[in-house]
């Protein structure tokens, strides 16, 4: 956007929401002094009391825009290679369907629609595990924060943003049909283990969160005095 260095830099305080979009600021000549790094915080969510496993086949939540970044079809193909395990897919069917990913689609895969937020967060919790998927570098998905947030076990795309936010507690695979098969796999057989490292990674990343907002907090006190 023409002038959009200018503006940024008349401004007491820019926030990055992590380190690469700190870095690219910094090489497009934004002034590091207003610069600062405040992250996505972990999504604050609470488990529905009384909740359980709804269901006898393990289950994995994807959480999908069906924007271009989204590699579906290697989703359906590695879903064809773990067919003992259910994929809820969620997200606006009439695209789905438009863009041709809901036409010969696997036994195991099931296009759920837009679920309202109890019913989601429900199905959040109660899933075996997550799975947030992108072709690109750069995205730091939504639902690897939800995720962190329910404590849940993670299978993301390997791209270097989210190794980084998310390392501790995911498992990574490249978007390649066997590989995601595989991953997904494992992430169900090591659920409880991946869950734990999910809570405690959302402890590490709330403190950090909080020591953030309070540097942006001191930066604004500072503008106004």
């Amino acid at each position: 956007m023409p002038g959009l260095v200018s503006l940024l830099n008349r401004c007491a305080v820019v926030l990055a929401h992590n380190d690469e979009v700190d870095e690219t600021a910094r090489a497009m000549g934004v002034n590091e002094q207003c610069l600062t790094v405040l992250e996505t915080r972990p999504a604050q969510l609470e488990r529905p009391p009384g909740l359980s496993l709804t269901s006898d086949t393990p289950e994995i939540l994807v959480p999908c825009s069906f924007n271009p970044d989204e590699p579906i079809d290697t989703l359906m193909a590695a879903a064809r290679a773990a067919p003992e395990i259910r994929f809820l897919v969620t997200g606006n069917v009439a695209k789905a369907a438009a863009r041709g990913f809901t036409a010969d689609t696997p036994a195991n895969v099931r296009f759920t629609g837009f679920l309202d937020k109890s019913e989601y967060e429900s199905k959040l919790f109660s899933v075996s595990v997550v799975l947030g998927l992108t072709k690109l570098e750069g995205i730091q998905l939504s639902v690897a924060n939800e995720a962190v947030g329910a404590g849940k076990a993670m299978v993301l795309s390997d791209t270097a943003i989210l190794r980084d936010l998310f390392g501790a507690a995911a498992l990574f695979a490249p978007n390649e049909p066997e590989a995601l098969a595989a991953a997904c796999r494992e992430a169900v057989a090591r659920a409880k283990e991946l869950d734990a490292l999910s809570a405690d990674l959302r402890e590490a990343r709330e403190a950090r969160w909080r020591g953030q907002a309070e540097r942006v907090q001191a930066a604004l006190e500072k503008m106004q005095s």
